[in-house]
């Protein structure tokens, strides 16, 4: 359903709200940029929420798959509905594409980069890129049938509009009184129908046909340049002439309707050719070698590439064809497109953040403290360039506006001076006076300068412009008094000024028809100031300044991104070297050539190393010391132990002896027992105290955990007295390896499980359980009893070498396994229930 919302969004707002076009984009209004900005703004959002979108969704199909099912089926009809709306009808492939997109892009975004930054990027160039290309293909795709269907009605010499218009015209009219009908009456009613008035000029000629020629019905006839022209005979005196305006300029004074209802022919090149003669056009691109084309079969059309056009060659018959195209650009106009989209959807991104930043969170200005330095840097480095480019941008649009009003302000001197010539040189050549000049003359000349034309007499009133007489005509029925009075002043002074007409921007000059100094009369020129030929197209020039800074923009957080990385590079070194600085292991230096405030950092940590380790050989050699002669004192304490009921056995079997008596069995055996008992014991404490004094210099390899665990497992397994089961939780494709002596291991996790057996009742069934699993980058192994567990004393107290809960041990297993454990930098733990039993935890970093 979103992406049925995103495609209608687009379509809809870009191709049928608003004016946009490919080729000028910055040439739009401001309702229409508003408009783009509210939908880019859903866009934005809607792509910033995909990818959390795509993982909710795996994540409930993974648990249960009927609301996911029935959520897909809601969003397929739903997509559906809107996709029965969409007037332009995107093939079934292309929402599989888009689908697939997405989700290639989500996971891209997840996978790749967890840095907020970098996915605001993303998101914006995943954005704009899809709609600048959504928007070129959708452009190339209806300029397909646009570029057929305009040439087969351009090639068409009738206009059946026209001829309907016509009809109309003559409708209400009854042809009794047709003679009476005077120029006044027609030149009204042609000015009154919009069709006619703004795709063809009136005439009343002089008829000279006979009584066989058909009247009241529209006749197609052709002047000599071969331009259309409808008659109309409308009795034996007179008819009406109704002749295409080639140029297809609109009149400031009537509203303007397509011809033949096309209403994107200026966004297009086009020449006719009739018979080998170029019978309509708008542009001249085409002219040269335009009969040495190669030409499609008739009633086809073909793509060629011309003068560095993409042009529709459709040949229509055999003596007729018609060429219509754009530009060759459609990289530059992607680029164009794409720039345009980037920078609306970087103000969007402002928008949503700033919402979502003022709506749900308040302590800006702390978060933004604490966000990382490399993030702040590239933040103000974006924000600097496109500061950067709104004042360059503005101070360029200042710049240009005032000289193309400067260039227009003198071309519009000069066409008033030309026509000014015009009038003064007929008047002189035909000796006429301002009331002789003809609608169709002053029209001939409004043609020729691309304006319209009003012509007054002294006293500043009307006497007739070029669409019309005084009485008809929409044009201004006086000259302002005070422009009167400024020409007066100057007879040969322009006076322009900015009008509204027909809710457009108009330019009317007003300057004196005057010869010897003398004011004859007042003429004023029109024109729509968007069709004001200007030094600088500011549309096409700001969108290449435009297209320039995002790709600028690019680049610098491109450049910056590389450059804060080199910079922080050191930085994030120094920070991992510090989470993993270990007093007594061999921490390494770092490398920094120069001598500014990181270097001097680098230094003092270089520093801190060599304290550190002078520091850490001291303390261990007095650790190492005290650790001697605790054990020292421990192991005395063991050997003395047994030493005393050791040495009243033996003292007892002496007496024995002396006396000549000869010991019963029983005696012999209970003196054995207890004799083998106590050298077990100090076998035990010699044990440990060896396996202790062998932790100065170890021998280390890569230990495989998995098949260590599967021998070390296999005797427990077969004992009766209690239940043991390995678990192995991590995946049969990861073989997890640690960095230990295999020897000293083993005895460690002997030592965890006498302890394990020791803790459980003898009238309860033992259960012992090892898991092995992996938490991110380390792996771990919990040895877990269902025992009595321990109380905070014992808690408290277990690691300390004169502890033990039990007589027979010594208490020192437990203090030399966290010693081993530690010593190959692992870490270990426990946890306990009181009643339920105790969990010891092995963390070791993979290796």
């Amino acid at each position: 359903m979103g992406i049925a919302l995103i495609c209608l969004g687009i379509e809809f707002f870009l191709f049928e709200v608003t004016d946009y076009t490919v080729y000028r984009v910055l040439d739009i209004s401001a309702r229409d940029i508003l408009l783009l900005f509210f939908v880019f703004s859903l866009q934005f959002a809607f792509f910033k929420w995909v990818p959390t979108g795509f993982d909710a969704l795996w994540k409930v199909v993974k648990t249960d798959r009927v609301p996911a099912l029935l959520s897909t089926a809601i969003a397929l009809l739903a997509g559906s509905i809107l996709y029965h709306f969409l007037s332009f009808r995107q093939p079934v492939w292309f929402f599989l594409l888009l689908v697939a997109g997405l989700g290639g892009f989500s996971y891209l975004i997840h996978r790749i980069t967890d840095k907020f930054f970098h996915k605001t990027i993303s998101v914006l160039l995943l954005c704009a890129g899809f709609n600048a290309s959504f928007v070129f293909w959708v452009h190339e795709e209806t300029n397909k049938n646009k570029h057929i269907q305009y040439a087969q009605q351009l090639a068409e010499r009738r206009d059946t509009l026209a001829e309907n218009e016509l009809v109309r015209l003559l409708a209400g009219v009854e042809r009794h009184s047709i003679d009476e009908k005077d120029k006044d009456f027609w030149e009204k009613k042609w000015l009154n129908n919009p069709y006619l008035s703004s795709n063809y000029r009136l005439q009343i000629d002089t008829s000279t046909t006979d009584t066989t020629q058909s009247y009241h019905r529209p006749v197609l006839t052709f002047d000599e340049n071969d331009t259309p022209v409808y008659k109309l005979y409308l009795s034996t005196n007179y008819s009406l002439s109704f002749k295409l305006r080639k140029d297809f300029r609109s009149s400031v004074y009537t509203a303007h309707y397509p011809y033949k209802e096309m209403e994107r022919l200026n966004d297009y090149h086009f020449s006719v050719v009739d018979h080998g003669r170029v019978v309509l056009a708008n542009s001249h691109d085409f002219d040269l070698n335009i009969l040495d084309i190669p030409l499609p079969p008739v009633g086809t059309g073909a793509k060629i590439e011309l003068n560095g056009f993409d042009v529709l060659a459709y040949h229509h018959s055999e003596d007729q064809f018609v060429l219509i195209g754009e530009p060759l650009s459609e990289v530059l106009v992607w680029v164009s497109n794409f720039s345009f989209f980037f920078s609306l959807f970087i103000l969007a991104a402002l928008l949503v953040q700033l919402l979502e930043l003022l709506l749900f969170r308040k302590d800006l200005y702390i978060r933004w403290r604490k966000l990382s330095i490399d993030f702040r840097i590239q933040a103000t480095l974006l924000s600097l360039t496109i500061l950067l480019f709104f004042i360059i941008a503005i101070t360029t649009l200042f710049f240009l506006r005032q000289n193309n009003r400067e260039i227009t302000y003198e071309r519009q001197f000069y066409i008033a001076e030309a026509i000014r010539k015009a009038i003064v040189e007929d008047k002189v050549l035909f000796d006429w006076e301002l009331t002789d000049f003809s609608i169709d003359r002053l029209s001939d000349l409004a043609d020729r300068n691309k304006c319209d034309i009003d012509l007054y007499n002294a006293r500043g009133a009307l006497l007739l412009s070029s669409i019309a007489t005084a009485g008809n005509s929409p044009a201004p029925t006086k000259v302002d008094q005070r422009v009167q009075e400024d020409i007066q002043k100057n007879p040969t002074a322009v006076i322009i000024n900015t009008i509204e007409q027909n809710g457009a921007s108009c330019l009317r000059s007003v300057f004196s028809i005057s010869q010897d100094n003398r004011i004859e009369g007042f003429a004023a020129i029109n024109v729509f100031a968007s069709e004001v030929g200007t030094a600088q197209d500011i549309p096409i020039i700001m969108s290449k300044i435009l297209s320039v800074y995002v790709f600028l923009l690019l680049i610098i957080w491109g450049i910056g991104l590389s450059i804060i990385g080199f910079l922080t590079k050191p930085l994030r070194l120094l920070a991992n070297r510090l989470s993993q600085f270990k007093p007594g292991k061999i921490n390494e230096k770092l490398d920094w050539e120069g001598e500014d405030a990181i270097g001097q950092l680098i230094g003092e940590y270089n520093k801190m190393v060599d304290v550190v380790e002078q520091t850490t050989k001291s303390l261990m050699q007095a650790e190492r010391q005290g650790a001697w002669q605790i054990m020292a004192q421990q192991i005395a304490h063991e050997v003395n132990n047994p030493l005393t009921p050791l040495r009243l056995n033996v003292q007892y079997f002496t007496h024995i002896l002396k006396q000549q008596q000869t010991p019963s069995p029983e005696t012999v055996k209970r003196i054995s027992d207890s004799l083998v008992e106590q050298v077990d014991h100090l076998s035990r404490v010699a044990s440990q105290f060896k396996l202790f004094a062998n932790m100065e210099a170890p021998e280390t390899k890569p230990l495989e955990l998995r098949k260590f665990m599967a021998q070390f497992i296999l005797p427990y397994k077969s004992r009766q007295d209690y239940q043991f089961e390995f678990i192995n939780n991590i995946d049969s494709d990861f073989d997890p390896t640690i960095n230990i002596d295999s020897e000293h291991f083993r005895q460690v996790l002997t030592n965890l499980m006498t302890n394990a057996e020791h803790a459980i009742p003898e009238d309860q069934k033992g259960v012992i359980l090892l898991h092995l699993k992996r938490q991110q980058d380390k792996i771990v192994l919990e040895l877990e009893d269902n025992g009595k567990g321990m109380d905070a004393k014992t808690e408290n107290n277990l690691f300390d070498p004169q502890f033990s809960t039990n007589s027979s041990l010594s208490g020192l297993g437990l203090p030399i396994c966290q010693r081993i454990i530690e010593f190959y930098g692992g870490d270990l733990s426990f946890t306990t229930k009181l009643g339920l039993g105790t969990c010891f935890r092995i963390a070791f970093s993979i290796a």
